[in-house]
């Protein structure tokens, strides 16, 4: 196996028309593995990701990448072209946006078909080019976009009585304009200069009727694709079957040599005379899905949703080079945890009950010069990965939770902690080795489910961790190899006992996050215990739903709930207070008092080395403040920053690098915020 991971430069030296770039304060931590399509123009490769782009020049094998940190939107891409006469490159997104990158890097927005009052999807599947117009193949019809003015034209809804319908392809040829659509072929005179009358396309009929997925030009021919069906169109009225493949075909691309017919786990690679030259499969080190693929100069290209772009050659089926920049494995992460130069990414889940979700997913870890990528293991099967814990005495070693579950009586396949050591896992706990527990379902013997979510280190090198839905919710991991449970039911008032967060505060108590039972504190000196709810005096939570707990330097707890924020003034004092309320953090927005962050759920909280506080929220991005709360810093949104949603997983700041990593449900960026270790402030940065 090769995998072609090269030091990356700025894709462009980019002047942005409506966009920033931010590569001064900000970075990308992409994954560039999902390669959606990609286009080849000289010696070069254009591909589109979920996000981002990346180029590969065939001759230096340099990589670039471009994405919202250099000035993209950062929205969810669906497909990519690029203008050789016009030298510019153009990406469309699932929303109707697309952005054009011309060859001095300027990136110009045009969002009209986002902003259309249509009901229904919008992304632009296709673009084809005719006389510096591009024909922009959308669900509802085909749209012009003059790539010259950088404006729209006409929309032709070509269906019947102008109706609606779903464009996939299209293709000029031969003074005809052929489109792909989820009822057919339809075909025009590309001169006409009424196309926008539905009255002078061709519809669909005998074997052009059908849902046709992709179209491709090839040595002076059209072809077309429905099903499993590769075709020739001969003419406006007909279609001739080349070749049958085993599964639907994805996409037809054209070289001058080859016409490459992409399937999920194959791809057909067919000469000028339409011969079958070579087949390329999925094998076991690459059980790739396809999306795409490509063929010239006896060597294949293959557009994975796992691998980025894979190359071989026609001789050789089992040697691939992986090309694509380095990242984690995937963009939908559920936690990251950052320390010293580390990050750790994992994508398992746990749903809005708090149940498992059986993800077959595995881990990522960059350590400041690159990333190492682990898919998941049978021979160590934890499901559902949700949190990592480093340890404090070897940053090499980490403890993953997993919220896994198994119905089929295999003992080993549950949740539990993986432990990892220099990458590799090394052992997996769970109710068989360790003092870790199982759900127990009546009537169910084969059930098994260890539901660990936030683990924590104390400074006796104990590791506290959470395993829901058990008596024993609370679990204590001593150096020496022993397991300590503690019973905190007595505080439990809700069925619900998902369990979220775990932090541990400056005098040892145990603080934990709940689904629907607020806050449960611990300190095991005593064993003293106590939740905080939303009832006054006990608590005053806005929700029973928590979902995020941070401590600061003065050992107040910091809670983000579903229905906003609350502070914990005194975490020493919880247990001696007959009155333990927490309470917002009111702010003055210009006269009037304000609870900071109002009602929106808080899904993160962090605190960086200066103690500054910063939140990450549902729906509305991010929030930095100083220590207080009360004075703003920084509020960042996919509009003013390169965040690629609003929607934040969660905030980790590296206190040894002063960078915050914002994990979204999109991909991850980080902020270098200038707050030096141990907390001096280096500078001020404003976005």
């Amino acid at each position: 196996m090769k995998k072609l991971f090269i030091l990356l430069s700025l894709f462009f030296n980019l002047i942005l028309l409506g966009q920033t770039d931010f590569s001064d304060n900000w970075e990308d931590f992409y994954s560039y593995n999902n390669v959606k399509d990609f286009v080849k123009v000289g010696t070069k490769f254009y591909a589109v990701v979920d996000n981002a782009v990346f180029t590969y020049d065939t001759e230096n094998q340099e990589l670039e990448k471009l994405s919202s940190v250099q000035g993209l939107s950062g929205e969810t891409a669906t497909s990519i072209y690029f203008s050789e006469a016009l030298e510019k490159l153009v990406i469309g997104y699932q929303t109707g946006l697309i952005e054009v990158v011309d060859n001095d890097g300027k990136i110009t927005l045009s969002n009209d078909i986002q902003r259309l009052s249509i009901t229904g999807e919008k992304q632009i599947n296709d673009m084809t080019e005719f006389n510096s117009k591009l024909f922009l193949a959308t669900p509802f019809a085909i749209v012009v976009y003059d790539l010259e003015k950088l404006q729209f034209g006409d929309t032709f809804f070509i269906g019947a009585g102008s109706s609606e319908i779903v464009i996939n392809q299209i293709e000029v040829f031969q003074e005809m304009i052929f489109a792909a659509t989820e009822s057919g072929i339809f075909s025009a005179d590309v001169n006409n200069p009424n196309l926008i009358d539905f009255n002078n396309w061709t519809q669909p009929q005998g074997d052009l009727i059908g849902d046709f997925k992709t179209m491709e030009l090839f040595n002076n021919k059209l072809f077309a694709s429905r099903d499993v069906n590769f075709y020739e169109v001969t003419s406006t009225n007909s279609i001739q079957l080349i070749a049958a493949m085993p599964t639907a075909i994805n996409d037809l691309k054209a070289s001058e040599e080859f016409i490459a017919i992409a399937s999920n786990k194959q791809a057909q690679i067919f000469n000028v005379s339409l011969m079958p030259v070579v087949v390329a499969n999925a094998i076991n080190q690459y059980d790739y899905l396809l999306n795409t693929a490509y063929a010239e100069n006896q060597t294949i290209f293959l557009g994975t949703t796992e691998f980025g772009i894979l190359q071989r050659s026609f001789s050789d089926s089992v040697t691939h080079t992986e090309i694509h920049p380095q990242g984690p494995l995937a963009n939908d992460s559920f936690s990251i945890t950052a320390q010293n130069n580390n990050l750790w990414v994992v994508y398992g889940a746990y749903d809005d009950a708090f149940g498992p979700t059986s993800s077959e997913r595995g881990y990522s870890h960059f350590n400041g010069e690159g990333w190492t990528n682990i898919p998941y293991n049978s021979a160590y099967p934890a499901r559902d990965l949700v949190h990592v814990t480093i340890d404090p005495d070897n940053e090499n070693k980490v403890y993953i939770s997993s919220y896994g579950q198994n119905n089929s009586g295999n003992l080993s396949a549950t949740g539990g902690l993986l432990i990892v050591e220099n990458n590799a896992p090394t052992s997996f706990l769970n109710h068989t080795n360790s003092g870790l527990e199982s759900v127990s379902i009546p009537g169910n013997p084969l059930y098994k489910s260890v539901r660990v979510s936030g683990t924590a280190f104390d400074n006796l090198g104990n590791l506290w961790v959470t395993n829901s839905f058990i008596d024993n919710r609370l679990k204590k991991l001593e150096p020496s190899g022993a397991w300590r449970s503690f019973d905190l039911s007595s505080i439990i008032t809700n069925f619900a006992f998902g369990l979220s967060d775990l932090k541990i505060d400056r005098t040892g108590s145990i603080w934990i996050g709940t689904r629907r039972n607020g806050v449960l504190v611990y300190n095991e000196a005593g064993d003293r215990k106590r939740a905080l709810v939303t009832e006054a005096t006990k608590g005053s939570l806005p929700d029973f739903n928590t979902r995020s707990l941070a401590v600061d330097r003065n050992n107040r707890i910091w809670i983000g709930t579903k229905k906003g924020l609350v502070v914990y003034p005194n975490a020493g004092g919880i247990f001696d207070e007959s009155i333990f309320d927490a309470f917002p953090v009111i702010i003055d927005d210009d006269g009037i008092p304000k609870r900071l962050l109002g009602d929106q759920p808080v899904n993160s909280i962090a605190i960086d080395g200066a103690d500054n506080k910063w939140f990450g929220t549902d729906t509305g991005g991010v929030l930095g403040t100083n220590p207080s709360g009360r004075e703003t810093l920084f509020n960042f949104n996919k509009d003013n920053s390169p965040l690629p949603s609003n929607k934040i997983v969660k905030i980790q700041v590296d206190k040894s690098t002063g960078k915050v990593f914002f994990a979204t449900d999109k991909g991850i960026v980080a902020f270098n915020s200038n707050v030096a270790p141990f907390g001096d402030e280096s500078g001020e940065v404003y976005a």
